[in-house]
């Protein structure tokens, strides 16, 4: 992502957003949302088999 569109400098290009900016409340690094799908996917497979 460019320095610009960080700075919301978008006068020299278009910076699009849906209804779901709406529905995040943070902005995980990567490996923080690839920790918590691990995490999650092992709890619900521990669940289903149980």
């Amino acid at each position: 992502m460019s320095c610009k569109v960080l700075a919301m400098e978008n006068r020299e290009g278009i910076v699009t957003a849906g209804q779901v900016v709406g529905l995040m409340d943070d902005i995980s690094t990567c490996a923080a949302l690839l920790d918590c799908i691990v995490a999650d996917c092992k709890q619900r497979l521990f669940i289903a088999s149980s």
